[in-house]
């Protein structure tokens, strides 16, 4: 093999280990970002453990929309009635969301 064709497989070789490496199956794990929320409980999934909030813009993450949580803590599910409203801090790592430290700062007249 001539000594072009050895540095160019060698070339193509690394360049393909390199290429495999970056597209490994492992999820990318940033940190965790925080904002605050404030907002409006419009529904309750307590199967899934989610609410549906209705809130305004979210400062560096999200414009003011209706949107599916998760709640990680049971105990702050429990806390929460329809037509609450409330404030909390949604955690963003990647491609997931999940709310936290939920405070009710006026609970709903609806029964």
């Amino acid at each position: 093999m001539k000594k072009s064709t050895q540095s160019l497989l060698l070339i193509l070789l690394a360049t393909i280990f390199l290429f495999s490496a970056s597209c490994s199956t492992q999820p990318r794990m940033t940190g965790i970002q925080k904002y605050a929320l404030s907002g409006e409980v419009t529904i309750l999934i307590p199967e899934m453990q989610r609410a549906v909030v209705r809130h305004g813009n979210i400062d560096g993450w999200l414009s003011a929309t209706n949107l599916e949580y998760p709640v990680r803590d049971a105990a702050d599910f429990a806390k929460l009635q329809v037509g609450d409203q409330i404030t909390a801090t949604v955690f963003a790592q990647d491609s997931e969301y999940w709310l936290g430290t939920i405070a009710v700062v006026q609970r709903s007249s609806k029964k």
